[in-house]
């Protein structure tokens, strides 16, 4: 099997603070007449992100949840693969399993078949705390060295890039993955390969994974 966020505004937040008199140590902070308290503008953020966010607006949730959850599982896959990247496509078959790793990680791995052979598939994903950004560490039956890729996450599609052209099949290639999560139990995944040297471009994996 041959092998790319959400922008974030770091402006400060502007509130009104009041100082409590002396004599009232105890007594809470009240919000003067035109101002809010902090609490009334976090409650108007929440209702203002539930609101944009809703299903049908078609914009990134506020707090996008971390998709390597969505790999543990029994998966059988369907579709094609290039064998080498740019050869004729051929029906492929795979099956693989996602599990968690002690660090946080997810591994999926398993195998693939097509009519000139099967091998061994393998990628580990894992997101960048704190951020919408993800690295992928893939290993193949036809490559010594792991391949490398980072990526971010959209919505429930994850796209990386592969970060240093690789040597297959007498060609220079570098790609992009991209991984769509179709409800819980549905992945489609795809491959595009592109020959460095003389830029020709091809779909080296496009396939659909089902949870068993």
């Amino acid at each position: 099997m041959p092998v790319s966020g959400t922008n974030r505004d770091d402006g400060a937040d502007h509130m009104w603070q009041r100082v409590t008199p002396v004599n009232q140590p105890d007594s809470a902070p009240r919000s003067m007449p035109g101002q809010w308290t902090v609490k009334q503008v976090g409650a108007l953020g929440a209702l203002i992100c539930l609101f944009l966010f809703a299903p049908g607006f078609g914009v990134q949730p506020c707090f996008a949840d971390d998709l390597t959850d969505l790999f543990e599982g029994q998966w059988t896959g369907n579709g094609t693969i290039r064998p080498n990247g740019f050869d004729a496509p051929e029906k492929a078959r795979c099956k693989v399993a996602g599990t968690r790793l002690a660090s946080g990680a997810a591994r999926f791995a398993g195998r693939c078949a097509t009519v000139s052979g099967s091998g061994a598939i393998g990628m580990t994903i894992r997101r960048v705390p704190g951020t919408e950004r993800y690295e992928v560490e893939a290993r193949l039956p036809d490559l010594v060295q792991p391949v490398r890729l980072r990526g971010t996450a959209r919505g429930r599609t994850l796209t990386f890039s592969i970060l240093k052209p690789l040597k297959q099949s007498g060609r220079t290639v570098t790609g992009r993955i991209k991984i769509r999560f179709d409800g819980a139990n549905s992945m489609n995944m795809t491959q595009t390969a592109r020959d460095v040297a003389t830029g020709e471009r091809a779909r080296a994996v496009s396939m659909v994974f089902e949870k068993r």
